[in-house]
C-alpha cells in the first residue's frame, strides 16, 4: 500500500499548489483526486460552464499527474424533481458549514434540520445524472483522444460519502431503506449505466466507488453490485476509513474488507479518506501493508489539516510547502512500499516461469 496526497481537508475542487508541490516531493504515487460540483459546471439548464474543471486538469497534468480522478459531488437545483431544493456539499449540507478565508470549510458546531434540502429532501433527476457524465466523459476521455492525444482522465468516481446526509441528504432525516432506495434509482445506477458502458471503447477508465463512510453503506452498495445482474459498478472498490482508535480502526476495515471479499473478484481497493491524522495512523497502515498486501494498494491522505499535516503550518501558510515529520516519513514509507512491490512482482515471476 503506498501513499499519496490527494485531496484537502475541505473537499474542494480545486487541486492546490500543496499537492502540486507533494508530487515533486515524491510524495504521490501518480494519483491526483480533482473534486468537481454538478451545481459549478452546470449552474442554469443548458449552461454548462467547464473552464474552472478543464483548468484544475490541465494544471494536475502539468504538475505530472497522468492518473486524474474525478469525484462528483452536489446536484444543482434545477437537477431535482422539483427544482426548487440544492444538494450543496460543503458550502451548505445539513450542517451549517462556513468558510475560512483561505476558502476552507471549517467544521460546524451543529446539524442543522431547519436548511431546506435537508427539511424536504427531494429526488435528483435520473437524465441529469447520465447527461453530466456523459459530458464529462465526452469532454476529457473521447474528445483528446480523436485529436491524437491521450485522455485527459483517468477514472471517475462516484457520489461522495452517499451514505452520510451531508453529500446525500435523504440520508439524513429519511428512513435508511428508503433513502437508499432513492440512492440507487437516481443516482448510483444513472452513474453505472453512463460510465460502465463508456469502457468498450475506454477500457483503461477506472471506474471508482462506493465512496461510503459506514459499513452498513459499503455492504448496501456491494451488494446490490453483486445481486442487480448488470455486472461491476466499480473496477476498482474505495472506502473511506474513520475510526477514534486503532482497535476500532482494525475492527471497522475487517468487517468492510469482509464484505468486500465477497465480491472482490481479484480487483484492488483503494482508501480514499480516513483517519491519517490520529497518533496510530502508521500502525494501522502496518496492520493493512501485513494483512492485505496487493489487495489495498494506496490510501490518499490530506495534504494540510488535522493532527499530521503533510506539510509544516508555518509553509503551508507562506506557500512554502515544506514537508513535516509526517510528511518526511510518507515519503520513506513510499519509497519501502516501492521496494517491497519490486520483491514481490520479482518472486511472481519466477513462480509464473517456473510453471511455464
Amino acid at each position: 500500500m503506498r501513499m499519496g496526497v490527494g485531496h484537502e481537508r475541505n473537499g474542494s475542487e480545486v487541486i492546490s499548489t500543496a499537492e502540486y508541490f507533494a508530487y515533486k516531493h515524491g510524495l504521490l504515487m501518480d494519483i491526483a483526486l480533482v473534486w468537481f460540483n454538478g451545481e459549478s459546471v452546470n449552474p442554469e439548464r443548458g449552461i454548462w460552464h467547464w473552464s474552472s474543471l478543464d483548468a484544475n486538469i490541465s494544471n494536475a497534468r502539468e504538475a505530472g499527474f497522468r492518473n486524474i480522478w474525478l469525484k462528483w459531488t452536489g446536484t444543482p437545483a434545477h437537477a431535482t424533481v422539483d427544482g426548487t431544493i440544492t444538494y450543496r456539499r460543503y458550502t451548505a449540507g445539513p450542517w451549517s458549514w462556513s468558510l475560512d478565508n483561505r476558502g476552507n470549510a471549517v467544521q460546524p458546531a451543529a446539524f442543522d434540520p431547519s436548511l431546506p434540502w435537508v427539511a424536504n429532501p427531494t429526488r435528483i433527476m435520473q437524465e441529469w445524472v447520465r447527461d453530466l457524465h456523459s459530458r464529462v466523459i465526452e469532454r476529457y476521455c473521447h474528445n483528446p483522444i480523436a485529436r491524437g492525444q491521450e485522455s485527459s482522465i483517468a477514472g471517475l468516481v462516484s457520489l461522495n460519502e452517499p451514505d452520510d446526509g451531508s453529500s446525500f441528504p435523504p440520508n439524513a432525516v429519511l428512513p435508511l431503506d428508503k433513502a437508499w432506495g432513492w440512492y440507487f434509482q437516481d443516482v448510483l445506477h444513472p452513474f453505472r449505466e453512463t460510465v460502465v458502458p463508456a469502457r468498450s471503447s475506454l477500457p483503461n477508465l477506472a471506474v471508482l466507488g462506493p465512496e461510503a463512510t459506514s459499513t452498513d453503506g459499503i455492504r448496501r452498495v456491494m451488494d446490490s453490485e453483486a445481486l442487480d445482474g448488470l455486472g461491476s459498478y466499480f473496477t476498482h472498490p474505495t472506502i473511506h476509513l474513520y475510526a477514534g482508535t486503532l482497535d476500532e480502526a482494525k475492527e471497522t476495515l475487517d468487517a468492510r474488507m469482509g464484505i468486500i471479499e465477497r465480491h472482490r473478484g481479484g480487483r484492488t481497493v483503494g482508501i480514499t479518506e480516513g483517519s491519517d491524522d490520529q497518533p496510530w495512523f502508521w500502525q494501522l497502515a502496518e496492520y493493512i501493508r501485513d494483512k492485505y498486501p496487493d489487495v489495498i494498494t494506496e490510501w490518499i491522505l490530506y495534504a494540510a489539516g488535522g493532527r499530521q499535516p503533510c506539510f509544516t503550518p508555518a509553509s503551508y501558510a507562506d506557500g512554502t510547502y515544506q514537508l513535516s515529520a509526517f510528511g518526511e516519513r510518507v515519503r520513506e514509507w513510499n519509497e519501502e512500499e516501492t521496494r517491497n512491490e519490486e520483491r514481490r512482482r520479482a518472486v511472481r515471476n519466477r513462480d509464473e516461469e517456473a510453471r511455464g
